[in-house]
C-alpha cells in the first residue's frame, strides 16, 4: 500500500507539473502572439509613412522639375541680355539657336502666359520689350510657387 501511496504521489506532482508547465507554456505563446501584433501594427504603420515618404519625394521631384523647366525658359530669355551687357554667354547659342530652343523651353513650360509673351517677344519694339518683363516677371512667379 505504501507503493501505491507513493506513486498517486508522484503521478500527483507530474500531472500538477505537467499542468504547471502546460499552462507555462501558454502564458508564453499569448506572450508571443501579443508580441507579433504589436510588431505587425508597426509594419503597418511604418509601410504607411514609407508610402507617405515616398508620394512626398515625388511630388517634391515634380515641383523641383517643373521649376526647372521654368528656369530654363528664364535662363534662355536671358542670354541676349547677357550678350548684350558683356557677360559670358552660352557658347552653344547661335542667334538662331538661341530663338530654337528659347522656344521650345516656353513650349516646354505649357503654360499659355508664357506663350503669348514669347509671340509678343518676337514683334519686337516696345511690345516686345513689355512681354520680356512680363514672361520673366510670370517665370519666377512660377517658379516660386512650384518650390513653394
Amino acid at each position: 500500500m505504501d507503493i501505491k501511496i507513493v506513486i498517486i504521489a508522484i503521478l500527483l506532482v507530474l500531472s500538477i507539473t505537467a499542468a504547471g508547465w502546460g499552462w507555462t507554456v501558454q502564458l508564453g505563446k499569448n506572450e508571443i502572439q501579443n508580441q507579433v501584433i504589436i510588431l505587425g501594427n508597426e509594419k503597418i504603420a511604418l509601410d504607411k509613412k514609407i508610402t507617405t515618404l515616398e508620394k512626398e519625394n515625388a511630388s517634391l521631384k515634380n515641383k523641383i522639375d517643373k521649376g526647372a523647366i521654368y528656369a530654363k525658359a528664364l535662363d534662355s530669355l536671358l542670354e541676349p541680355a547677357r550678350k548684350a551687357s558683356g557677360l559670358a554667354t552660352k557658347p552653344q547659342y547661335s542667334e538662331a539657336n538661341w530663338f530654337l530652343e528659347f522656344t521650345e523651353a516656353t513650349k516646354t513650360t505649357t503654360d499659355s502666359k508664357l506663350e503669348n509673351s514669347l509671340r509678343n517677344i518676337m514683334s519686337g519694339g516696345d511690345a516686345g520689350s513689355q512681354a520680356s518683363m512680363e514672361y520673366m516677371d510670370r517665370a519666377v512667379t512660377l517658379i516660386i510657387d512650384e518650390l513653394e
